[in-house]
């Protein structure tokens, strides 16, 4: 015969076999959600531009694009040049 504990009263209660599966004991059955791995998104496809303005202020201009860079900063020539070779060669 199954025992319950009585959170209120403290106490363990046994519970008549006629009761298993019935209200107030039904077990309920849980679903658990599967597991899903965040994938982040494709970057944007966008112009390189030299003076961008960070408009949102986190300290990054051109965010979510292959230029995104901390603000302030240029990217050289032969990074220019790397980025454009390794789009041209998807």
């Amino acid at each position: 015969m199954p025992k319950l504990f009585n959170t209120v009263t403290k106490k363990y209660d046994f519970m008549p076999e006629s009761y298993i599966g019935k209200f107030p004991y039904a077990e309920e059955a849980v679903e658990v959600a599967p597991v899903v791995e965040e994938v982040k998104p494709a970057k944007k496809k966008a112009k390189y531009i030299a003076d961008a303005v960070d408009s949102d202020g986190d300290g990054k201009v051109q965010d979510g694009t292959e230029f995104e860079r901390p603000v302030g900063t240029e990217l050289s020539p032969e990074e220019l040049t790397a980025i454009q070779e390794s789009d041209s060669a998807l």
